[in-house]
């Protein structure tokens, strides 16, 4: 059992830690302690105070990234001052003489809580997927079904007892900001149905649009854009249906979208928009034969949360995860032997290391 501080719950130390990680560390970075008020420059000396104090172990470290604050907090550049500096240091050092080191400490990703919590891990895919990697295609898809009979399967998803249905209108109990890392993860919550990008719908209406590549154009509101939806989705009729009954769709966007609006990684929640046009329009393919031509214009539903509160994820805590995920699978590229085989052993061997631990405890504050 963790014992902490009258004042540092375990949920008061997640806060803490990413208001230092989110907020005041951009300020301090780019103006110095100044930049930010004495008031907040005492909080955190505070904080560091206090956590000392915490009987600390590898479980709370996992669950309130603390110690990645003070890693960043004694990096050269981060603007903090050098007592904060030094005081951030003694924590870490006191910490790794009980637990080790602590730089590559991760919380995990496929396990009880996890981000990826219910997907199948990479290394157990078929072997006709794990081709599939060098591409960046691997986690692309989940079981065909109901909204998305047109794509292959990729991924499977387990023990999942509560999920909402993606076939509601409405936030549908998903704040505005929720971040998955990927797409396979926003089904399995039940934010969208099984789409790697495209119009989630039934037979009705749709529910959910996934903006990625080329598929947003700016109208010069932040409010506002222009959708151009795949040629390949069948849904598109059914996000015209929209406009006609007033029914507002969730909007997600991706790492991969080519908008100024995009966030830095994976996948985001960014509100309800209401459809207020479209137009069809038949070009000629460049191989000969006819498409048909889709585009929507979507406006932000106004009584909700603003866009503000969907672009400051991914948090830094998100972005943690997401760039292990990244390592996990250029492991999983790496492991290949000439046979196109993947090592398994080699590559739990690399995840399970980085769940452990890899900072030097012998590092100490150059004054």
């Amino acid at each position: 059992m963790v014992s902490l501080t009258w004042a540092l719950t375990r949920e008061e130390i997640r806060y803490r830690t990413g208001h230092i990680r989110d907020t005041l560390a951009a300020q301090v970075a780019r103006g110095g302690e100044h930049a930010i008020s004495a008031v907040s420059v005492k909080e955190v000396d505070r904080f560091l105070t206090d956590i000392k104090k915490v009987k600390m172990d590898i479980e709370l470290l996992k669950y309130s990234r603390v110690h990645k604050a003070l890693i960043e907090m004694t990096t050269s550049g981060s603007g903090w001052s050098p007592a904060i500096m030094w005081k951030s240091e003694m924590v870490l050092l006191t910490w790794e003489e009980e637990l080790g080191s602590l730089r590559e400490l991760r919380a995990d990703l496929w396990g009880e809580g996890g981000r990826l919590e219910g997907l199948k891990r990479a290394e157990d895919l078929t072997e006709d997927v794990r081709h599939q990697v060098e591409s960046e295609t691997l986690i692309n898809m989940i079981s065909p079904g109901k909204g998305s009979t047109h794509y292959a399967p990729s991924w499977e998803i387990h023990n999942v007892e509560e999920r909402a249905d993606a076939f509601m209108i409405g936030h549908n109990g998903f704040p505005i900001g929720s971040w998955w890392i990927k797409t396979a993860a926003a089904h399995r919550d039940g934010i969208i149905y099984g789409l790697v990008h495209g119009i989630t719908a039934d037979k009705s209406k749709a529910y959910a649009v996934i903006l990625t590549d080329n598929e947003e154009v700016s109208l010069g509101d932040e409010d506002r854009f222009r959708y151009l939806p795949p040629l390949t989705d069948p849904n598109r009729r059914k996000l015209m249906k929209n406009m006609t009954i007033r029914a507002p769709v969730r909007v997600l966007r991706t790492w991969r979208l080519h908008s100024d609006r995009r966030p830095e990684a994976g996948l985001r929640y960014d509100g309800l928009y209401f459809v207020k046009d479209f137009t069809v329009k038949l070009f000629e393919k460049p191989g000969g034969g006819d498409e048909w031509s889709w585009t929507f214009e979507l406006e932000r539903e106004t009584v909700q949360q603003g866009i503000e509160k969907a672009t400051c994820h991914p948090t830094a805590e998100e972005m943690d995860d997401w760039n292990d995920f990244q390592k996990e699978m250029a492991d999983l590229v790496q492991s290949r032997n000439p046979s196109g085989e993947v090592n398994i052993a080699a590559v739990r061997q690399n995840r399970d290391s980085r769940y452990a631990s890899g900072r030097d405890s012998t590092l100490t504050l150059k004054q």
